[in-house]
């Protein structure tokens, strides 16, 4: 029979390398992109636009492996959610010396971005917006238009609390 240290040392292991797949598909889905959308990577994969730009926004934040942590308490997770951020190293480093999990990190994201409304990520939210009502021109039927503006609706009070905190 097995010691719980040997059985705690293969979890580790397993752990160690689901966060090492975690950047090889990033760095394939990024690959695969120099062909092709994101959204194409996406559907032949088995995964969302989203997620794939995600991946591949984790990965440019963090390009070399030098520069991403491997330390027990800091995940892929962690290093994803840094990655949306102006200063992901800054981020990451914060997390290390707090200890912190990635739900402490995102607590830590949100609390900035409440504090600095002119954040890149209140900016990036403003742009999406305005490019959104400003293609809303260029869809043909009206019945696109009236979902387009339904979703607009839904997302405009968040803008103005993202710009104005």
């Amino acid at each position: 029979m097995r010691t719980l240290e040997e059985i705690e040392q293969d979890l580790l292991e397993i752990r160690h390398a689901g966060e090492a797949v975690q950047w090889t598909i990033a760095a394939l889905c990024a690959e695969a992109c120099e062909y092709v959308s994101a959204k194409q990577v996406a559907a032949d994969i088995g995964m969302s636009a989203g997620q794939v730009s995600r991946l591949i926004k984790t990965l440019k934040a963090f390009p070399d492996p030098a520069s991403r942590s491997d330390l027990p308490g800091i995940t892929f997770s962690h290093h994803r959610l840094a990655a949306t951020t102006d200063h992901p190293a800054d981020w990451l480093a914060q997390a290390e010396a707090e200890q912190w999990s990635t739900r402490d990190l995102e607590d830590a994201l949100k609390q900035a971005r409440a504090a600095d409304p002119q954040s890149e990520a209140a900016r990036q939210w403003a742009a999406a917006v305005q490019r959104v009502r400003k293609g809303l021109e260029a869809v043909a039927g009206e019945e696109q238009r009236a979902r387009v503006l339904d979703v607009l609706a839904v997302v405009e009070p968040y803008q103005s609390v993202v710009r104005h905190g």
